[in-house]
């Protein structure tokens, strides 16, 4: 079997004396999809604030890609993508516009192109001339994960 993509053992998080995670482990593989489930306070956003490297873990590990989380934080976090429907693009222009704004912003090469590539990888070709607030969640979440994408020099 194919190493994981994620592998999480024993992580724990602690905010004063309030435990928000104790000792949670799992693993991804290639092809599978996970999601976090559990009543509001369980703990899932502060598992994904590990994940994403915005908070430390008081304990435990994570792995991603093979590579330990905390020792190798910058290479794993240019090759990793994160979409939320609680970010927002600004709502008045066009998907497009929007794209190759943040792909200039973030100095990359033929912005067009790359947007049009992402559009097409993504399957949302349709909506590139569409006003950006107009959209259903399950389009701007696509479309905030072109934006991720279109800001990374190679996909």
């Amino acid at each position: 079997m194919p190493e994981p993509i994620l592998a999480v053992s024993h992580i724990a998080k602690s905010f004063g004396d309030f435990r928000a995670v104790k000792d949670v482990s799992f693993t991804v593989n290639p092809g599978e999809v996970v999601g976090l489930l559990g009543v509001n306070g369980a703990g899932k956003t502060t598992v994904m604030s590990m994940l994403l490297g915005l908070i430390t873990p008081d304990g435990g590990s994570i792995h991603v890609f093979g590579k330990d989380f905390a020792k190798h934080r910058l290479e794993i976090l240019r090759r990793t993508n994160f979409c939320t429907t609680y970010a927002a693009l600004p709502s008045n222009l066009k998907v497009k516009h929007n794209l190759r704004i943040f792909a200039r912003l973030y100095g990359v090469p033929k912005p067009n192109q790359k947007v049009d590539e992402l559009l097409e990888l993504l399957e949302i070709t349709r909506l590139a001339d569409s006003i950006t607030g107009r959209l259903s969640a399950g389009e701007s979440t696509r479309v905030n994960l072109a934006r991720r994408c279109s800001t990374i020099r190679t996909f």
